[in-house]
């Protein structure tokens, strides 16, 4: 999974669309907690990262385009892909993970099905 810090936090959000400000509300935290992450000032502690992750999670699934790899017997989706710029997740009913830009789609899923099983 990739971890957002810096340049990849500034090019995550924006890969959804998001300003500063609009991160920053989604989060609960302060845009300047978000400016100064982007700029490697600061980390944000693990409690902020993971809203902020989230936030941009959220907007991805909003944004994104979401392709079915695998559906259930009764026809529901398994396993999903969602893509929103360079932001690609895999998420089944409960869970989503973000790829790396150099992960392949086929390793991650059939990763994903081991741990499942």
């Amino acid at each position: 999974m990739t971890a957002l810090t810096g340049a990849s936090l500034a090019a995550a959000r924006r890969a959804v669309g998001l300003s500063q400000e609009a991160l920053a509300h989604a989060a609960g935290i302060s845009a300047t907690t978000i400016s100064r992450a982007e700029r490697g000032i600061t980390v944000p502690r693990p409690s902020q990262m993971a809203a902020i992750e989230d936030a941009i999670a959220a907007e991805a699934f909003a944004a994104g385009t979401q392709t079915v790899l695998e559906r259930h017997a009764d026809g529901t989706p398994a396993l999903t892909l969602t893509e929103c710029g360079s932001l690609r997740y895999l998420s089944d009913e409960s869970e989503a993970i973000q790829l790396d830009a150099d992960e392949s789609v086929e390793e991650a899923a059939e990763a994903w099905r081991k741990a499942i099983e």
